[in-house]
């Protein structure tokens, strides 16, 4: 018979696919997982025995409070981002932007609405005269960093110490600047703006330690939590996304004895 296999050691590896539930997109592979956990809580409730010394129980119900999946996700990606940031996701196209309005400032960074702008145009915002790149700023992935000792800036802030005589340096606001630029496409993601979605899981599994021995386990609805912790800087490891969620159960799952949660299929050895 085959309940009667007891030598399993098991050593997992897989894949794990994911999907919205409803979604008619085909189940697709998350990426890289280094850790995926099923956990359970449950509740006793006991009848205790006073009919006799001693104690006891005479009676016992076990209730499950919830089943949950927690996994460590390797790979970053936006539709995983998404999930569990619960943000709404948009593809940027590559465009081309014409006298963006910015403010520059000695020493700052000026973000762009885009990233990794090229064929870069600064221009001072009140005399439309062209600002070199050379001596006043470089142009990173997210925007414009000036220099301490920018010639534009030192320039207009001269300028405006001799408009504003009685007013501390410090208080100088910057230069207005417009800024043509080009962009590539890019991933966006505005975090905390959806709601949380339920999704279907499938792990599909191979049991190391008994040659690869295919399972699977196909979790029906699973109600993503908001990931506590999204590590970004690491000095000795690469960045993982911690993400958990309920198995919630699915009204469409009926029959006698199908589970309306998870089903589990293992292989049989040779």
């Amino acid at each position: 018979m085959l309940s009667t296999l007891i030598f399993r050691p098991t050593l997992m590896a897989g894949v794990t696919y994911g999907r919205e539930v409803g979604s008619t997109q085909p189940l697709q592979p998350i990426g890289g997982v280094e850790e995926l956990i099923l956990s359970f809580d449950e509740t006793k409730i006991n009848q205790v025995n006073y009919q006799s010394s001693g104690g006891g129980n005479r009676a016992t119900v076990s209730r499950i409070n919830s089943a949950n999946m927690t996994a460590k996700l390797q790979d970053l990606n936006p539709v995983n981002l998404g999930r569990n940031l619960r943000a709404q996701h948009t593809e940027v196209v590559a465009n081309t932007v014409v006298a963006e309005v910015r403010v520059a400032q000695a020493g700052g960074l000026t973000l762009l609405e885009h990233l990794n702008p090229t064929t870069v145009v600064v221009r001072n915002a009140t005399t439309d005269a062209v600002i070199a790149a050379a001596g006043n700023f470089e142009v990173l992935p997210d925007g414009l960093l000036w220099l301490d000792a920018s010639t534009a800036l030192d320039a207009a802030l001269t300028a405006w110490e001799a408009a504003n005589p009685t007013l501390d340096p410090k208080d100088f606001p910057g230069l207005g600047i417009e800024v043509d630029y080009a962009h590539s496409g890019y991933d966006l993601l505005e975090v905390l703006t959806a709601a949380a979605p339920v999704l279907e899981f499938y792990f599909a599994g191979v049991n190391e330690a008994m040659g690869d021995l295919g399972s699977g386990i196909h979790l029906f609805r699973v109600q993503q939590s908001l990931t506590k912790n999204l590590n970004l800087i690491s000095a000795s490891s690469f960045s993982t996304l911690d993400i958990e969620g309920e198995v919630l159960l699915d009204p469409t799952k009926t029959g006698s004895g199908r589970s309306k949660y998870m089903r589990y299929r293992g292989s049989v050895p040779a």
